[in-house]
């Protein structure tokens, strides 16, 4: 339901990333020609989310070992924003959200605990000071107005993000070629569970 969603995914929140791991022009094809569309069957309209061709498009990027690099925030406003909260904001959401995308893991808390184990900010003490979890705590706080009467990083357990069907913004849409090297974007939407 909408109105559990505390930041809308739009082009605004889009995250920009080169695929790395060896994508070429076949792998670029398959990938793009993945849409709902191919699956048909009695209960069609019912079984058919709006999701499917992504959740397939992912499979196929673990299957072929391909990673997600960051590159930038899609929006430099968005950016601005998310540096104003914490300088390492940026490159820190980039990583939750390509971690999402990627392996589906979607409760916050969760993904929190995979980037402190891999430290995609490079900080230091980052565990022992609880800086991504303080910083993510404030992100949520920010994002959600207070509308659930939870603060900082009580917000954590009680959010997770949301996929943004393949193509809507331009999330998971694949461009560049073998030569220039292919990217794509993904999009940060997060609701209240």
């Amino acid at each position: 339901m909408t109105e559990d969603i505390i930041l809308q995914g739009s082009s605004r929140t889009a995250f920009l990333y080169r695929i790395d791991g060896g994508m070429d022009e076949r792998d670029r094809d398959e990938i793009e020609a993945m849409d709902s569309g191919y699956v048909l069957g009695q209960n069609w309209p019912s079984i058919v989310s709006d999701s499917v061709d992504l959740h397939h498009r992912m499979k196929y990027i673990r299957q072929r070992n391909l990673g997600f690099s960051f590159l930038r925030v899609g929006d430099p406003e968005f950016n601005i924003f998310l540096e104003n909260i914490h300088p390492a904001l940026p490159r820190t959401l980039a990583y939750i959200v390509s971690d999402f995308y990627r392996d589906g893991t979607s409760r916050v808390s969760d993904l929190m605990e995979n980037c402190e184990r891999r430290n995609p900010a490079g900080l230091t003490n980052a565990i022992m000071n609880g800086t991504y979890r303080t910083m993510m705590g404030e992100f949520l706080e920010n994002v959600s107005n207070g509308t659930a009467g939870l603060t900082g990083e009580r917000l954590l357990d009680h959010t997770q993000l949301d996929r943004v069907p393949a193509d809507r913004f331009g999330c998971a849409s694949i461009s560049g070629d073998i030569h220039s090297g292919f990217t794509t974007q993904l999009i940060l939407q997060i609701r209240f569970v």
